[in-house]
């Protein structure tokens, strides 16, 4: 009973650091659809005939009709339930989703505790991605099905390499066999679910002092096709390790295994460190793309304060003049010289584009550099508010402006075009800006390529902006047509 207990200590641990890693990078859903739902019942009818082969498999259950009796019973219950947290889904989905959640949770412990009892370390379950948490994962965090397979098939077969060199010492040492770890019925000792113990606790403490959800995030949203071919060359070697050599567990059978282990962290170790320098240098170049808009926004803020200092001080001046003029009862002059300063005024007045303040000076410090390059500016605005951060918006709408004005500027006059659409419903923004553009923008897998000669100064406008819409888990797209390139962004 006791080795019983540590094997669901050990399938408890496994599950649920995989599950708080991929936590880290993909959030809880708040609400489920459909097809999240669906994924929520295919989960359980895995769980249910996983449990109906208990008997026979895992457990050399005696009395197999009262334990299926028994089970069916459980079922019922479960399903009852089931229904009766649906109806709460309108009332309260958050308690509704905490309870079917968390029993889920509890028959995939019980399924994966199974599996390790049965099997130390199985193969086809691996490359499976052990499809318990798969479905877990897809149900109730903002991930693709395809992403949560990737990360199970990785995680868990990269804790089997280390399972592997586990069985080849023990096996050399007691003269075993593979098929002694892997074949049912098999023998369990304390130590080898002690040795499971010890890497989880390791994989926590590194995991304390070392971004590992930074690496999976890069690799799980931009590199998926890489980690897949890896994970499977890995999966390969394990397989070719089990069936090198047939009859007992050799040394040359360790050795494989240490030194495919080694590569592997090796290899990993290298995609690990070039991908914190990659994200650390996207992070550097968006704060500095940042910082530049809102360095430039203070400019700005700047002369216009000085302009309004400088207004101030004449005003002085000027009433003083007509404190003068009224002395002497001079009211034609008075009536003149107030006629000629409205107009000049109104001249120099800032105009009001949307009552938005942060909106219309951005508008207004861009507008003049539109009039400049002779390009058309045209303004949708149905927005009452900006629902972002000042400093986000800043960056979004600066970069796109600057992109914009850099393109159309390189069309011929009167040919040189922006338009700008903006809304808000409700808590959605929405936000289009099309210019026109002589040719279709470079690019390189989902990066815009600068046409500037200091490559690795340039480009990154559009990267900053898909930085910020990451950020509030919102949505981009490009289109290029009729010599007009398009930006959609929807948060």
């Amino acid at each position: 009973m006791g080795k019983l207990a540590l094997y669901a200590l050990a399938a408890f641990m496994e599950t649920t650091i995989g599950i708080w890693i991929f936590g880290q990078v993909f959030p809880k859903r708040e609400h489920l659809e459909k097809r999240h739902v669906f994924g929520e019942w295919l989960l359980f009818a895995v769980i249910t005939l996983c449990a109906y082969s208990f008997p026979r498999l895992f457990w050399g259950i005696a009395n197999e009709q009262n334990y299926v009796r028994n089970l069916i019973l459980v079922h019922l219950i479960l399903v009852l339930v089931y229904g009766v947290t649906g109806l709460l889904r309108k009332q309260d989905k958050t308690i509704r989703n905490a309870i079917v959640k968390g029993l889920l949770f509890g028959g995939m412990i019980v399924c994966m505790t199974a599996q390790f009892w049965n099997s130390y370390h199985s193969f086809s379950m691996a490359i499976a991605g052990y499809i318990f948490p798969v479905f877990f994962l897809w149900a109730f965090y903002k991930c693709t099905f395809v992403q949560a397979y990737l990360w199970e098939f990785a995680y868990t077969t990269n804790l089997g390499m280390l399972k592997i060199i586990y069985i080849t010492y023990v096996g050399v040492l007691g003269q075993n066999s593979f098929e002694d770890f892997f074949n049912w019925p098999r023998s369990h000792t304390y130590i080898e679910v002690i040795y499971l113990l010890i890497i989880y606790i390791i994989l926590l403490i590194i995991n304390k002092y070392v971004p590992l959800e930074d690496f999976a995030a890069h690799i799980l949203k931009k590199k998926k096709i890489y980690l897949f071919v890896f994970t499977l060359i890995e999966w390969h070697i394990f397989y070719i390790i089990i069936n090198y050599g047939l009859g007992k567990i050799r040394t040359n059978n360790l050795t494989i295994s240490l030194i495919a282990t080694l590569f592997i962290i090796f290899v990993l170790t290298i995609l690990y460190i070039r991908s914190i320098i990659r994200i650390t240098n996207s992070e550097k170049q968006f704060l500095d793309m940042r910082n530049a808009a809102i360095e430039r926004q203070y400019y700005e803020l700047n002369a216009v304060y000085e302009q309004h200092r400088c207004a101030v001080h004449d005003e002085k001046h000027m009433l003083l003049y007509l404190q003068e003029c009224l002395n002497q009862g001079d009211l034609e002059r008075a009536k003149n010289f107030l006629s000629n300063y409205q107009g000049e005024v109104n001249k120099n007045a800032v105009p009001i584009w949307t009552g938005i303040t942060n909106l219309d000076f951005l508008l207004n410090i861009k507008k003049p550099q539109m009039d400049r390059a002779a390009i058309s500016f045209h303004l949708d605005c149905q927005m009452e508010r900006i629902l972002l951060e000042e400093t986000d918006f800043v960056v979004i709408l600066g970069n796109l402006f600057d992109n914009a004005i850099e393109a159309a500027e390189k069309c011929e006059e009167g040919q040189r075009e922006i338009y700008l659409q903006l809304k808000n419903r409700n808590e959605m923004f929405y936000l289009v800006m099309r210019n026109s553009c002589k040719s279709q923008p470079r690019q390189k897998g989902s990066r815009f390529l600068t046409t500037k000669k200091n490559a690795d100064e340039h480009g990154w406008g559009i990267e900053s902006v898909k930085h910020v819409v990451e950020k509030y888990q919102g949505s981009i797209s490009f289109q290029y047509k009729d010599n007009y390139f398009e930006v959609k962004i929807m948060i």
